[in-house]
């Protein structure tokens, strides 16, 4: 019984951990992790921290298998991320970010606009909007 109930507080620990590491996580590291993952291998480290508003509605793995595909298929890279404003009202936050990103077709110049939620898991993402594009540089024989 003793080796059950260590057993036990050995799959418990790291558990407790990893949920109290999730709740602690402010607006700005929930953004700075999703750039860090996003369009990468590591993109299900995200999934803990995102809302199925943001997932348009998807379960979980779903959502991280057809995003990391279509990612893929664009040649998705972060090449910058510089958070440039945080604002947090109540139970929502906002964090601007000024990115560089690069596809197959162009390196583009972008403000994301991440939207993020308290719940009471911690902080997760629910919206992300991309605007302010400029094209950097685009393959020579491209349309753009």
């Amino acid at each position: 019984m003793a080796q059950a109930a260590g057993a036990f507080l050995f799959i418990l620990v790291p558990l407790q951990i990893h949920l109290a590491s999730a709740q602690s996580r402010s607006p700005q590291q929930v953004v700075k992790l999703f750039m860090q993952v996003y369009g990468t291998e590591r993109m299900r480290e995200i999934l803990p921290y995102t809302l199925p508003a943001f997932r348009d509605g998807l379960e979980p793995e779903v959502w991280l298998e057809e995003a990391y595909r279509d990612l893929k298929s664009i040649g998705y890279v972060q090449l910058e991320g510089v958070i440039k404003d945080i604002s947090i009202e109540g139970k929502g936050a906002r964090v601007v970010v000024h990115s560089r990103i690069r596809t197959i077709v162009a390196s583009v110049r972008q403000t994301e606009i991440y939207r993020l939620r308290l719940t009471d898991q911690g902080w997760k993402l629910f919206d992300i909007e991309v605007k302010d594009e400029v094209i950097e540089e685009a393959p020579p024989g491209s349309l753009i």
